[in-house]
């Protein structure tokens, strides 16, 4: 039957004034009598990459597109119209682009098309319109999703430490393979008998203190504990417990993380009958051993760090083991001397150790003490390992979930930590803060007439230059689209932020220089102030988002400072 695209498309001028504007690729073909397929016409950007002529028009697909290509097109031109309608599928185009020389190389692209056939009232196929979208943007950050898990798919499944995840009712949801081989307990026999535990008796109260705590939100990162094999035998272990959510934010459970610390605590028991024997332990060890005196100084360190960090072992005797560390963690030393002296039980702490060459190395360091005959603490020592590599992958998840992927500006998650911790301050030093909510002028009219490219370029060139008119304090976050707040601490007085408001717009107004267009934009800006010491934080935003309207009723290219009699609207942009 007659389509409405069928009328479109049977006029050019029309075609062309319709595909023309948008960014994917649209190319009409005719179905002739031998079930062939014949190029008619194809859009501006499908010409640009295809590298596809107007001498090109007319001729058979196979004629036209390289032989794989055509294969494919074809195939699915067939299949669409034997299934009688639309038909969308993926692909990958690796190697050259089309139309380029053969010494031109680029990366593969992948593309979502979608292929409708055309028909006449009679059932006969006349047409075939395939718009074809770029997804490799989507496809890219798929694959690093992907790498990102199967890293820590791979932490789990390869690490010596016991790992494992239990519901609101401490009930086990997964176990690794660590957990296995200490504890002896497979995943399905925890999950076929409930009462199964590994809590040994007299730790019950301590669990029922540490589900207590976990419910509200805390994590507990250093915990000294015992707990039984699936034989019976007792394990001491370093624990850390970490909340977990549910899609609402409800407390669903946690990850729990044991240190098998049964070998440091059997060193420390030989170290006490015989320093010679623990000596021949730690030189054999690939982990960082050290043994220091209760102020910090190295008696010890075992050959490992000749291999680990270059450095000669003996270097490190009689000098503070702060020495060797990064500037900014040489105070977590003193906590932990400090949390052993006191609880006389093992803790742990993660550091940066130095290298010779002067880079620096993440270790995971447990300290144990050690007593004399009498009972006294006379020693601590130390075991680290090279935890690098997870630092690594830690920060990259940090900045996935905490930055905007397109500016690098934080995200609405990580502004509203900010801005919570600015008004905190705000109230202590009672001063001021503005909170401004701002967008680019008809940003939609950029992306419809320039395409998406330029408007994301334009994005990135905005955010450059609003930054560079901000005080090291000041945040800068993109909320969504062309949305972005701005956090202006320690204010003393409403006015100050009139020449930053000011500052900002001019350079806004600056002409724009992106690939071969060039163009202005303009910008409002909405401004709303804490105090009253009342407000909340979605409040505050609330208020910016609100005065933001209202300098665009104003004609825009302006700002505006809410006042709360005048603005009315209500609408909340906060979770």
């Amino acid at each position: 039957m007659n389509t409405p695209i069928l009328e479109v498309i049977t006029n050019i001028d029309l075609f062309l004034k319709f595909f023309n504007n948008i960014s994917d690729l649209v190319y009409l073909s005719k179905v002739k009598v031998d079930g062939s397929y014949q190029y008619m016409f194809a859009n501006d950007p499908a010409k640009t990459f295809t590298g596809l002529k107007n001498e090109d028009f007319g001729g058979d697909l196979s004629d036209v597109l390289d032989e794989h290509t055509a294969k494919l097109a074809i195939t699915k031109y067939d299949e669409a119209i034997q299934q009688g309608g639309p038909l969308t599928y993926e692909e990958e185009m690796p190697g050259l682009q089309f139309g380029e020389a053969s010494d031109v190389a680029r990366e593969s692209m992948y593309f979502e098309t979608t292929v409708t056939p055309i028909f006449k009232e009679s059932g006969e196929c006349t047409h075939i319109l395939a718009i074809a979208r770029n997804i490799t943007e989507r496809r890219m950050k798929d694959k690093e999703i992907e790498f990102v898990k199967n890293r820590l798919e791979l932490v789990w499944n390869s690490t010596t430490d016991i790992i494992y995840t239990i519901d609101e009712n401490a009930d086990f949801i997964h176990v690794n393979q660590a957990f296995t081989e200490v504890l002896g307990w497979r995943e399905e026999e925890l999950f076929n008998d409930r009462s199964i535990t590994i809590i040994p008796e007299g730790y019950w109260d301590d669990i029922r203190e540490i589900l207590a705590h976990l419910r509200e939100g805390e994590s507990i990162p250093s915990h000294t504990a015992r707990r039984v094999c699936k034989g019976g035998k007792l394990v001491d272990v370093l624990a850390s417990y970490s909340p977990t959510y549910d899609d609402s934010g409800k407390w669903s459970g946690a990850v729990v993380i044991y240190k098998d610390v049964s070998i440091q605590q059997k060193v420390q028991n030989q170290l006490q009958e015989s320093e010679e024997k623990y000596r021949l332990i730690a030189e054999h060890s690939s982990d960082l051993i050290k043994v220091l005196d209760l102020e910090g100084t190295v008696l010890y360190a075992s050959p490992s760090h000749q291999h680990i960090l270059n450095i000669d072992p003996d270097h490190y005797l009689n000098k503070s083991i702060k020495c060797f560390l990064h500037q900014e963690d040489m105070y977590k030393i003193d906590l932990l001397i400090h949390k052993i002296t006191h609880s006389e039980e093992s803790a742990s702490i993660e550091i940066r150790a130095a290298k010779k060459n002067g880079d620096w190395v993440w270790v995971d360091s447990v300290g144990t003490p050690v007593f004399d005959e009498s009972g006294k603490m006379v020693r601590i020592i130390t075991e680290g390992r090279d935890i690098s590599e997870r630092k690594l992958y830690e920060d990259k998840l940090r900045k996935l979930a905490l930055y905007d992927h397109l500016t690098g500006l934080p995200n609405r998650t990580l502004f509203i930590s900010r801005l919570k911790e600015a008004m905190d301050e705000a109230r202590r030093t009672q001063t001021k803060l503005a909170v401004l909510f701002m967008d680019l002028d008809r940003f939609k009219k950029v992306n419809d007439t320039m395409g998406h490219d330029i408007g994301d370029q334009l994005l990135v060139k905005f955010a450059e230059r609003v930054q560079s008119c901000l005080r090291e304090e000041d945040v800068l976050a993109r909320f969504a689209g062309d949305e972005f707040v701005l956090l202006i601490p320690e204010l003393k007085a409403e006015d100050e932020i009139l020449p930053i408001a000011q500052r900002i717009m001019g350079c806004l107004q600056e002409e724009w220089e992106i690939e071969e267009h060039v163009f202005t934009t303009t910008s409002s800006i909405g401004i709303a102030f804490y105090p009253p010491y009342e407000q909340s934080y979605k409040e505050i935003i609330k208020y910016a988002d609100e005065a933001l309207y209202k300098a665009k009723e104003k004609g825009r290219n302006n700002y505006h400072l809410y006042k709360q009699e005048e603005i009315t609207d209500s609408r909340s942009i906060c979770p």
